[in-house]
C-alpha cells in the first residue's frame, strides 16, 4: 500500500510553527534577566555563561541530529526537538539555578536539532520557492523572538513571578510537536549518507557559509542576550527595554521575509550580504549611542540588519544545495559549528562588563565581528568561486556518490 505523502500546506504550517519556537527560550529569558539575576544572585559573567551554554547546545546537538535522522527521519526528529524545547521551558517553573541551567541545556538541544533540519525540509518540498519559503521561515522565527521579548514583561506582571512567565512558552512548542508527529506519520524519510557530511568538511564553500552563519549568529546572540541589560544601563526602565528589544526583533521579521526574496530575484546575494551587515552596525551604534528619544528608530534599523543577515545565511545554505540531503548536511555543518563559535560572543560581553566601564568595548566587539562576517558572506555568495570549486572537486564527490554543491 502506497504511503500518502504529507500535503505541502501541512509541511508549511509545520515549518512556521517550528520557526516560531526557535527563539522564545532565549528572548523571554533576556526580557526577565534582571529579575532572574536578583532572585538567584547571578553575576554578569554567570549570565553570559548561561547565554553561551544555550548556544553551545545549539551546536553540539545539531551535530548529533545526523544520528537521529538516520534512525527516525527528519520530520520525527524535528518533532522530538520540539518536545525537548517544551520540557526545557517547563523546567523554568522551578526558581533555582540548577533548574534554569537544565532548562537552558534541554531547550538549547531541541532548538539546535530543529534549526539544522529545517533548511533540508524547505529544500525538499519547496525547491522552486527557496527565497519565499526561507523568508517566511525566518520571518516567523523572528516573530517568535519578538513575542518572547515583548510579551514576557506583561506576563511577569500577570503571573507575579518570572517562573510562570517563562514556562508558558512551552505551550506553542507542544503544539508544534503534535503537528510534526502527523507529518512524520506520512513522510518518506530524508536519507543522510555519511559521505555527504564528509564532503562538507573538504569544501571551502561550505566553510565560507559556516563562517558567515556563525558570525552573524554571534551578532544576534549579543542582541538577544544583552540588549535589555545594556538599555537598562542607559537608564531605560524594564518595560522600555523589553519593548525596544521586541521592536528590534519585530523589524527582523520584515527583512527576514523580504531579503532572500529580493536576493533570489536579482541574483545578487553578495549585495544583500553587505547591506544587512551595514544596517546591523549602524543600528547597534544608534541604540547605544544616540539619544534615547531616537531609540525606537535605531532598534528598527538594527532589527532590519540582523533579520536580513540570518535570512541570507539560511538562503545561501538552500541555494548552494542541489538536494535535500546536501542541504541537511550543509545546514548541520554551518549551524552546528557556527553556533559553537558564536557561543563565545555573549560570554565575552559578560567579561567586558565585569572589567570595563561604558559601552565602548561592546561596540568594538560588535563592529569587529561584523567586519569578519563580510568576507565570509561575500565568498559564500560568489557564484564564480562556487563553480571553480565544483570543477576542482567534482571527481572526488562523484567517487563518494554525492551531487556537486553548485546549482545548475
Amino acid at each position: 500500500m502506497l504511503q500518502r505523502l504529507p500535503s505541502r500546506w501541512l509541511i508549511l504550517a509545520g515549518i512556521i510553527l517550528a520557526a516560531f519556537n526557535l527563539r522564545p527560550a532565549l528572548t523571554s529569558l533576556g526580557a526577565s534577566l534582571h529579575q532572574v539575576q536578583e532572585d538567584l544572585g547571578l553575576r554578569d559573567f554567570l549570565l553570559g555563561t548561561l547565554n553561551s551554554t544555550s548556544i553551545i547546545c545549539f551546536g553540539l546537538f545539531g551535530l548529533l541530529a545526523t544520528t537521529i535522522v538516520r534512525r527516525a527521519g527528519a520530520s520525527l526528529t524535528i518533532g522530538l526537538g520540539l518536545v525537548a524545547v517544551a520540557v526545557g521551558l517547563l523546567l523554568r517553573m522551578w526558581p533555582i539555578a540548577d533548574a534554569l541551567l537544565a532548562s537552558t541545556i534541554l531547550a538549547g538541544a531541541g532548538i539546535g536539532i530543529v534549526g539544522v533540519l529545517s533548511p533540508a525540509i524547505i529544500r525538499r518540498y519547496f525547491h522552486e520557492r527557496l527565497g519565499s519559503v526561507t523568508g517566511l521561515y525566518t520571518m516567523f522565527l523572528c516573530l517568535g523572538g519578538a513575542a518572547g521579548a515583548g510579551l514576557t514583561p506583561p506576563m511577569l506582571k500577570l503571573f507575579g513571578t518570572w517562573t510562570g512567565a517563562l514556562a508558558i512558552w512551552a505551550l506553542p512548542a507542544a503544539i508544534g510537536f503534535v503537528l510534526w508527529l502527523e507529518v512524520a506519520r506520512r513522510e518518506e524519510p530524508v536519507s543522510l549518507r555519511k559521505g555527504t557530511i564528509d564532503t562538507m568538511w573538504r569544501s571551502p564553500l561550505a566553510w565560507s557559509i559556516t563562517g558567515f552563519m556563525g558570525l552573524q549568529a554571534a551578532l544576534a546572540f549579543i542582541v538577544l542576550g544583552w540588549l535589555p541589560i545594556l538599555l537598562l544601563d542607559r537608564n531605560a526602565d524594564m518595560a522600555a527595554a523589553g519593548a525596544l528589544t521586541s521592536s528590534a526583533i519585530l523589524s527582523q521579521a520584515v527583512s527576514a521575509l523580504i531579503t532572500p526574496i529580493l536576493a533570489d530575484r536579482t541574483g545578487r546575494p553578495g549585495l544583500f550580504v553587505a547591506g544587512v551587515l551595514v544596517l546591523s552596525c549602524v543600528g547597534f551604534l544608534g541604540v547605544l549611542c544616540a539619544p534615547m528619544a531616537e531609540s525606537v528608530f535605531w532598534s528598527l534599523v538594527l532589527g532590519l540588519g540582523l533579520g536580513g543577515a540570518f535570512a541570507m545565511a539560511l538562503y545561501l545554505i538552500a541555494l548552494r544545495s542541489p538536494s535535500a540531503e546536501t542541504a541537511a548536511a550543509l545546514s548541520i555543518m554551518a549551524q552546528s559549528l557556527g553556533y559553537l563559535g558564536a557561543a563565545a560572543a555573549p560570554l565575552i560581553v559578560g567579561l567586558l562588563r565585569e572589567y570595563f566601564v561604558g559601552m565602548g568595548p561592546q561596540i568594538f566587539l560588535f563592529l569587529f565581528i561584523s567586519a569578519c562576517a563580510l568576507p565570509c558572506g561575500l565568498l559564500a555568495a560568489d557564484r564564480r568561486r562556487e563553480v571553480q570549486e565544483a570543477r576542482a572537486t567534482q571527481r572526488r564527490m562523484e567517487q563518494s556518490g554525492i551531487s556537486r554543491l553548485d546549482s545548475e
